[in-house]
C-alpha cells in the first residue's frame, strides 16, 4: 500500500490507529482478555510505521546524507528499549506510568506527521512532479530555503508552442514483472537472504543472553548499548566501503564469533565476551540490510519489497526463542549456518541485468508525440501557470 497510496498517509493513519489502541489499553479495557486485539493492532501497525517511516526518512536526504539518517533513524529506534528497561530499574515498575510518557510523545508525533509532506522522492519517482515540487517548497520553505522548479524529465513531458505542460504517463513494470528479470529475481532473493539472516540471528542472541549470570535489566540495557554502538558503526563503515561490503564484514564477524561460542570451552569464561562480538556482527549487518533494501530497488517498489522481506524474517523471527531455548551447541550451530549461507551471499558476485532493446526513442519528440497519439497516453494537461496554485 505504501507503494500506491503514499507514505505518509499511511504512517498517519497507522500513527493514529496506534494512539487509539495504547489510549485503550491504558485507560479503557480492564479485562486482560480484551487486551489481546489491540495488541494484536498495535503489533501489525508497527511494520507499517517502523519500515514506511525509514523508507521516507532515507527519500527525504540525499545520498551524502542518507547513511547518517539511517542510522540515527535505528539508534532512536532501539534507545526505546535502553530507556523502557531503565525506567522500570530506577524510576517505576507501573506499566501504565511509562504507557503516560509514552502517549505523550506519540501525540506529538502525530501533530509533526500531518505538518509533514508527501515524499517528494516518491512522487517524483511516480511522475507525479506538480505534486513533487511542492512538497519539496514545504520542505524548502520549512529550512529557510529558497523555492525550487522541479525538472520534468524530457522522456515524461512534452511543452508545446503555447506552453501548455503535458504529461506523459509510461506504466513502470510491477514487481511480477521485475521479478522475470534474473538479476532483479537474485538481488530479491538476496536481500530475502539478509533479512532472515539478521532477523534470526539478532533474537536468537538476545533470547539467549536472558540466561547469562546477574540482573535481567543490567543485561537488557547491555544488549540494547551494544546495538546502538553496532547501528552506529555500521553507518560509518558503510559510509567508507559500502553497503554490501558492510553487510559482507558484519556476517563475518557474526560467523567467526558464533563458531567461537561453540568451539571455545566454558571453563575460559569467555562466553559473553563472544556473544557480545557475535551481537555486534548481527547488529552491525541488520543496520545495513534495512538501507541496502531502500537503496537497491526503484522507490516505487521499496515499500512491497520491505514487506516481503518482512514477512519470512518474521517467520525466522518466531523460530529464533524455539531454538534458543534448545540445549547447548544447537542454537549457536542454527546460528553459524544461517550466518555462513548469509555471509557467501553477500561476497558472491550479482548477476547482471540483460539490457532491454528500447522501442522508442526517448529523444526523439516525435517519437514520443506518435506514441502519446497511438496509445492515448496523456493524464493531465496543466498550464505553466498552475505551479503557482499549489502554493
Amino acid at each position: 500500500m505504501g507503494d500506491s497510496v503514499g507514505r505518509i498517509k499511511l504512517l498517519r493513519i497507522s500513527q493514529v490507529a496506534t494512539f487509539i489502541c495504547f489510549f485503550m489499553i491504558t485507560f479503557i479495557i480492564k479485562d486482560s482478555k480484551n487486551l489481546l486485539l489491540p495488541i494484536f493492532i498495535t503489533g501489525l501497525l508497527s511494520c507499517w510505521r517502523t519500515n514506511l517511516s525509514y523508507i521516507y526518512v532515507q527519500e527525504l536526504f540525499s545520498s551524502k546524507f542518507k547513511s547518517i539518517a539511517g542510522t540515527l533513524f535505528l539508534v532512536n529506534d532501539v534507545m526505546t528499549m535502553l530507556y523502557s528497561t531503565m525506567f522500570f530499574q530506577y524510576v517505576s515498575t507501573e506499566w501504565t506510568h511509562l504507557f503516560y510518557i509514552v502517549l505523550t510523545i506519540m501525540a506529538m508525533s502525530i501533530f509533526i506527521l500531518f505538518q509533514m509532506p508527501e515524499s517528494p522522492s516518491f512522487l517524483y519517482e511516480t511522475s507525479k512532479f506538480f505534486e513533487a515540487e511542492a512538497a519539496y517548497n514545504v520542505i524548502a520553505r520549512f529550512n529557510g530555503k529558497r523555492p525550487i522548479n522541479v525538472e520534468i524529465p524530457a522522456d515524461r513531458s512534452f511543452i508545446s508552442e503555447d506552453g501548455t505542460i503535458t504529461i506523459l504517463s509510461f506504466d513502470e513494470p510491477s514487481l511480477g514483472d521485475k521479478l522475470r528479470d534474473s538479476a532483479f529475481r537474485s538481488k530479491m532473493l538476496l536481500t530475502i537472504l539478509f533479512w532472515i539472516g539478521c532477523e534470526f540471528c539478532f533474537f536468537m542472541i538476545g533470547f539467549h543472553m536472558k540466561y547469562m549470570p546477574g540482573n535481567i535489566f543490567d543485561i537488557i540495557t547491555l544488549q540494547a548499548m551494544v546495538t546502538c554502538i553496532a547501528f552506529t558503526s555500521g553507518g560509518v563503515i558503510s559510509k567508507k566501503i559500502g553497503t554490501k561490503q558492510c553487510i559482507a564484514m558484519s556476517f563475518c564477524m557474526a560467523t567467526f564469533g558464533s563458531y567461537l561460542m561453540i568451539k571455545v570451552p566454558g571453563s575460559l569464561g569467555l562466553e559473553l565476551p563472544l556473544l557480545i562480538f557475535t551481537k555486534f556482527g548481527v547488529d552491525c549487518g541488520y543496520s545495513q540490510v534495512m538501507a541496502y533494501t531502500t537503496s537497491e530497488f526503484p522507490a516505487y517498489l521499496t515499500s512491497q519489497v520491505l514487506g516481503i522481506c518482512n514477512i519470512f524474517s518474521s517467520m525466522a523471527g518466531i523460530l529464533a526463542p524455539q531454538i534458543a531455548e534448545m540445549d547447548d551447541p544447537i542454537p549457536m550451530w542454527v546460528c553459524f549456518g544461517i550466518c555462513l549461507i548469509s555471509l557467501v551471499g553477500s561476497i558472491k558476485p550479482e548477476v547482471k541485468s540483460v539490457p532491454e532493446e528500447e522501442d522508442i526513442d526517448l529523444d526523439n519528440s516525435y517519437s514520443i508525440l506518435k506514441r502519446v497519439f497511438e496509445e492515448k497516453i496523456i493524464i493531465e494537461s496543466p498550464k505553466k501557470d498552475d505551479f503557482v496554485k499549489l502554493y
